[in-house]
């Protein structure tokens, strides 16, 4: 049944109650193989990262569960201790790193799924520690191991119900490489990112070079709810 607020809720909430309706309604049963993710970023219109969030919602429920190189599954519960939670969260978390060298250039991708530059970063998982969330998704989009060293700001995307928890890292090792997420990984100059950057993540590598206390901004996705001081 599809919700009468329906306009009015987050994208990525949208996709996961099509989902769980579909699985709900038998169209996908237990150990089926849901739709992918470049299906659903078609079907729906949005970037990966907004299917990644739903895929989240559902893991986090216990209807799904992923398989590392073949896809989301539909998790056989009939035998479960504990059931699938039905209700869905009304907030999503990610987590991100600005990436310094000693040499004070910034870690960046250019995303495959929009073309736009911004720090590496992507969903906590459930279970996932913050820290070690922020490792994971540096290394797995650029090929850098990290040292997270401290929270540099706090940022909410009201359209999609988003908090991102972003922090200042240095490297500790790896390699740059390429994702499926990426295009391209950049070692720019604070300058060069901010400027190649859409406002809403130009402000994350600013406030990462500020010495003071963890910046809390809200922004619509495109902008900045609250003017940042100057």
């Amino acid at each position: 049944m599809a919700h009468a607020d329906e306009d009015r809720r987050p994208k990525y909430m949208r996709i996961a109650d099509f989902l769980r309706e579909a699985i709900g309604a038998g169209k996908y049963g237990p150990g089926d193989r849901l739709p992918g993710e470049s299906e659903l970023v078609a079907k729906f219109g949005v970037a990966s990262m907004t299917v990644r969030h739903a895929m989240s919602v559902l893991k986090s429920e216990g209807l799904v569960e992923p398989r590392r190189g073949a896809g989301v599954f539909v998790r056989d519960t009939r035998h479960a201790k504990h059931p699938p939670r039905t209700v869905t969260p009304l907030h999503s978390v990610s987590v991100s790193g600005v990436v310094v060298r000693p040499d004070g250039r910034v870690l960046t991708i250019r995303r495959a799924d929009n073309g736009t530059w911004e720090p590496p970063g992507g969903v906590l998982e459930p279970m996932e520690a913050i820290e070690d969330g922020v490792r994971r998704e540096v290394l797995e989009e650029t090929g850098i191991k990290v040292h997270v060293e401290r929270l540099t700001g706090v940022y909410k995307n009201t359209s999609l119900g988003v908090v991102a928890l972003v922090f200042r890292c240095r490297p500790e090792g790896g390699r740059v490489r390429l994702s499926d997420e990426s295009t391209a990984v950049a070692w720019l100059t604070p300058h060069e990112a901010v400027a190649s950057m859409s406002e809403v993540y130009a402000i994350r590598v600013t406030d990462a070079f500020r010495n003071e206390a963890p910046c809390i901004r809200t922004h619509d996705g495109r902008q900045l709810t609250l003017r940042p001081d100057a």
